[in-house]
């Protein structure tokens, strides 16, 4: 009888097991948490469309990120102010720069930001962001029309600071949005556009000052020659983050780019151990980027895909 017994806990615990190994997830099915077989996608870079959360997004604050991702800034600083001007033709060059019209920045420099932005809330401001991580395709074509490494640093001698995702560019704001006088436009390439203050009217060197402070005391360095250029004291290189292709604000999810399924590995490496099988079509909310792979959240889960496979 106790044989019997035995044999009947196993046949239940192995039920519960066979019940429990799988869920229907967005119309497909994950295995947890053993690893997968290989990917089944079809990588196609040309189809890879770009997107992005709401600007209103908190779902980042909620996830732990590495200080060298490169993160949404609007993830983190919900009132803060977007304008990337080499989105537009409102820039020194005329033309429009970008493929992308968000802000992004490592997470480490994000904090600090952060930190800057709260301070200055107290006060009755809020950040408006010109620029932050710049793709360094892009350094090469602003050099080629202001090859003036004081005011645009030659990418042929090295990445860009803000190629890097620890720079940004920047001004202030009222709270409802109003744009505050300062120095200068941007990329003012003259001497009204350093910090020194005594060619500027009053007003617009104490706007300036109050940003700089703020800036400052949350670990970011101004450049002498541009009131509205900060870089993070802690540094980053740009080989890590040279794949990574910037969504426009307008896009809320990527979609999986396969035949079957892509997998959400627990890290970004293909080596990783894989925690889901994503189907193709399968929406998954962006987070943050690095190298190759993005940071996404698929229903309950966390982790990362190849940005091969996403359109």
């Amino acid at each position: 009888m106790k044989f019997k017994r035995f044999i009947s806990i196993i046949l239940v615990v192995l039920l519960l097991v066979s019940f429990t190994a799988c869920a229907k997830l967005n119309g497909g099915y994950v295995q947890l948490p053993s690893p997968f077989d290989t990917d089944s996608g079809v990588s196609d870079s040309s189809n890879v469309v770009s997107g992005n959360t709401s600007s209103e997004s908190t779902l980042a604050l909620t996830i732990e990120c590495n200080n060298n991702e490169i993160v949404r800034v609007t993830d983190y600083i919900t009132d803060a102010k977007v304008d990337i001007k080499y989105a537009t033709s409102d820039n020194f060059t005329g033309g429009q720069i970008y493929d992308f019209d968000d802000a992004y920045l490592r997470y480490g420099t994000v904090i600090k930001l952060k930190k800057a932005a709260d301070a200055l809330r107290t006060q009755g401001y809020r950040i408006v962001i010109w620029d932050g991580y710049r793709p360094q395709s892009a350094q090469f074509t602003l050099f080629e029309n202001a090859p003036d490494p004081s005011y645009v640093s030659d990418p042929n001698k090295g990445f860009s600071s803000h190629s890097s995702g620890g720079t940004v560019d920047i001004t202030l704001a009222k709270a409802d949005g109003t744009i505050l006088e300062m120095p200068s436009g941007f990329d003012e390439f003259s001497a009204k556009g350093d910090r020194i203050y005594d060619d500027v009217s009053e007003i617009a060197g104490s706007n300036s000052q109050i940003l700089e402070k703020a800036m400052t005391d949350a670990g970011f360095k101004g450049y002498s020659k541009e009131w509205w250029h900060y870089s993070d004291t802690d540094t980053y290189e740009y080989d890590d983050i040279k794949n990574v292709k910037p969504l426009n604000k307008s896009k809320k999810t990527y979609k999986a780019d396969c035949e079957e399924f892509i997998k959400l590995r627990k890290s970004p490496s293909v080596d990783a151990e894989a925690v889901a099988q994503i189907p193709v079509d399968g929406e998954m909310i962006p987070y943050c980027w690095i190298g190759n792979f993005i940071g996404v959240k698929f229903g309950e889960y966390t982790g990362y895909v190849s940005n091969d496979y996403v359109k």
